[in-house]
């Protein structure tokens, strides 16, 4: 359903995807338009009439999408010209999907008119325009929680910074897709059987097959003059005056007017929704009545401390999140300095400590309940669904406190200053202010610091963080690292894990620079941030930020690591012929590592035991850890550093295998959440490529470079 304008007047055609752009006045409407469509504008008249419309296209996805800007409109009730433009346009031209317009800075009152049209139909999107503007107010809006019981999708946007317009794009093609979700409906209270007396009316025409008549029966008793004109064009003029004694005899009966009640009992429905999602922090103000955020920003915007302050602040809320939820780091300097008791101590009851001795417990249980069947059941049930299981839960704990640690920096005014200090740095590497602390979260974990990329506006940088932030190695991978490293005697230990670290940021940033001279991007990053009040983080706010990022890790990475580990189980306790095996040199994994161990080959690692390392590192993908359990079970020796020194590695072919897993492909889990958080196969399987492409170049080069110098 194309719109063109050729003539000058309004036409239509039967092909595209037609939107309609509706909203309050200054609601933002046509920043959004503009944006949408990049200046790819016409303007037409209306109908009938006068007025002119804009309208404009864009591809995406391979549609057309044609929007037409509407009149600003307070209500699907006002009449005049406007009223009708928009009444015709709903009932009329018939867009396939509207979209709702929501001023994120006066969220509540705009909300009303987007409840109407979901009332006329379920194909609207709506759209909260002003985000930025919103958070500097204070303002906080729950999209999930508001999406959810308004059925419908929910796009938060701002114009200046440009967040959320692919996403807009996005929602139309998916709903465009799957038309047909049911209008709202809001229970009018003592005007129910007069509504439903019309709806049996309206049954018995050609109505029902064109328009909600929920929504037209309403209509008639709001007394809506345009309405009652359309059903007499077509020749249901007794149902109008039908309706008329119906809105006589209820108002009569109730004492007041059925137009007054609809609008009564909508504004209830509207603000019981609003007051659930929408809050509004108290900002404090001085005595000029200005915002103010005390001194914070003297210290915060400070260009010598705020890199300094932002950093210490950044590393010491981390360290905590991830000493509560693993013991790492505060772990491994106890153990460094002589406290090894405090660091096991620590290891023991921290909450990945904790889970991990329940699941011992459940398995264990398991184990003994499914004694009596056959060995490979209990084994696909303990090491590949429980083992599934375990592994998306172990991330959940550290998902929720990061998130809640991130919803706090947010809520409170701290994110965006922190942005604004580091970006002058982090710049110099192809990346705004706003990478920092996804950066910092990943040499934790880097699936907490994939999560934490919604946040960065520019659609670029965020797919560019999308694949190379895997590259900077997390405490999994330190953990293979220091096994490694221990096989090593002397300094070049030491040396081994600094070498790691360097490659891994290295290679991040040569990379940056090739992708964006790949992408003709020559521009510096810019950050367009909006400097909020600070405020106290409201509690509730704090749980919608950090409950919705742990259920999305739980429902969508979650599940794609719960399949994944049941592949792996499949693979490294199968046979070529298809038979169970608990030997895994037996297994599939083990035959299709013999077969790559030759790659391995220019890193000096050769000979009878070159599989091993191939099999480790395969399933190394569902989890670094894994990389030592793996050498251990395959080399029959449990103490893990033995295991390592068995191998019979030089010194430069172990460094250049701590370069390969500081690099190579990310864990299961990473990848779950760059295809969910990105919704790109292509990004996801970008990041595995960059990934083992940059790991065998780096160690070649690092191993050729060793052999020279260590004797």
């Amino acid at each position: 359903m194309v719109m063109h304008s050729h003539t000058g007047v309004l036409e239509r055609s039967s092909s595209g995807v037609y939107v309609s752009i509706l909203g309050f006045p200054n609601v933002g409407k046509s920043a959004l338009f503009n944006s949408l469509t990049r200046g790819n504008v016409e303007v037409a008249n209306w109908p009938g009439t006068t007025v002119e419309v804009s309208i404009g296209k864009t591809r995406f996805n391979g549609y057309e999408i044609i929007f037409v800007d509407m009149p600003g409109v307070y209500s699907l009730s006002e009449g005049g010209v406007t009223g009708s433009i928009i009444k015709f346009n709903l009932l009329q031209v018939k867009p396939h999907i509207i979209l709702a317009l929501v001023d994120g800075s006066n969220p509540v009152r705009s909300l009303n008119l987007a409840v109407q049209l979901l009332e006329f139909t379920g194909n609207v999107i709506v759209v909260i325009t002003k985000l930025d503007l919103a958070h500097s107010r204070g303002i906080h809006i729950n999209v999930e929680g508001l999406s959810k019981e308004l059925k419908t999708t929910i796009v938060p946007t701002s114009i200046v910074s440009g967040l959320g317009l692919r996403d807009v794009l996005e929602a139309i093609v998916n709903t465009y897709k799957s038309r047909g979700r049911e209008a709202i409906v809001i229970d009018y209270g003592l005007l129910e059987q007069y509504i439903n007396d019309l709806i049996l009316k309206l049954k018995a025409t050609s109505l029902l097959e064109e328009v909600n008549i929920r929504w037209i029966a309403i209509k008639l008793l709001e007394g809506d003059s345009y309405i009652e004109q359309m059903l007499i064009g077509k020749g249901y003029s007794d149902i109008v005056d039908y309706a008329r004694k119906l809105r006589v005899e209820a108002k009569s009966i109730i004492g007041r007017d059925p137009a007054d009640l609809i609008v009564e009992s909508r504004f209830k429905y509207t603000s019981s929704i609003a007051s659930r999602n929408i809050t509004v922090s108290k900002l404090r103000i001085n005595d000029r009545g200005v915002k103010s955020s005390y001194d914070v920003d003297k210290l915060l915007l400070n260009p010598r401390l705020s890199p300094i302050i932002s950093l210490t602040v950044l590393l010491g809320l981390l360290t905590l999140a991830f000493t509560i939820n693993t013991g790492f780091p505060l772990n491994i300097i106890l153990d460094a300095i002589g406290f090894s008791n405090f660091s096991e101590l620590i290891e023991t009851y921290s909450i990945s400590g904790v889970m991990e001795s329940i699941i011992n417990v459940i398995v264990e249980s398991t184990g003994s309940l499914l004694e009596p069947v056959p060995t490979w059941l209990q084994s696909l049930i303990i090491d590949g669904i429980i083992g599934g299981v375990s592994a998306v839960l172990f991330f959940a704990p550290l998902i929720l406190t990061v998130a809640l640690i991130l919803a706090i920096l947010e809520d409170s005014g701290l994110a965006p200053r922190f942005a604004t200090s580091l970006h002058l740095y982090t710049c110099k590497f192809g990346f705004s202010g706003h990478s920092i602390f996804p950066s910092i979260l990943c040499l934790g974990c880097n699936v907490a610091g994939l999560m934490s990329l919604r946040a960065i506006p520019s659609i670029w940088e965020r797919f560019k963080l999308y694949m190379l932030l895997p590259l900077i190695p997390c405490q999994a991978r330190l953990i293979v690292f220091v096994a490694l490293a221990s096989a090593l005697k002397g300094f070049i230990s030491i040396a081994a894990l600094i070498i790691a670290y360097i490659i891994s940021f290295t290679s991040l940033a040569i990379l940056s620079y090739t992708l964006d001279k790949l992408a003709k991007n020559s521009s510096k990053p810019i950050l367009l941030i909006e400097i909020p009040s600070m405020h106290k983080p409201i509690p509730r706010v704090l749980w919608w930020l950090s409950w919705s990022r742990l259920k999305h890790f739980l429902v969508r990475a979650g599940t794609i690591i719960f399949i994944g580990a049941l592949i792996s189980w499949i693979l490294t306790h199968t046979t070529l012929s298809l038979d169970y095996t608990d030997d895994p040199a037996e297994s599939i994994a083990a035959n299709i590592s013999n077969l790559l161990a030759p790659l391995l080959e220019p890193l000096g690692i050769r000979g009878e035991h070159s599989w091993i390392i191939v099999y480790a590192l395969i399933t190394g993908f569902i989890a670094k850890e894994i990389v030592l359990s793996s050498i251990v079970v395959a080399t029959g020796i449990e103490h893990p550093i033995r295991a390592i020194e068995s191998l019979a590695l030089s010194d430069a072919s172990t460094i250049a295998l701590i370069i390969i897993i500081a690099l190579y492909t990310p864990c299961l889990a990473t990848v779950a959440t760059i295809y969910s958080e990105s919704r790109r196969v292509k990004i996801a399987a970008v990041a595995v490529i960059l990934g083992l492409i940059s790991a065998y170049i780096a160690s070649i080069i690092v191993y050729n470079i060793l052999a020279q110098l260590i004797t």
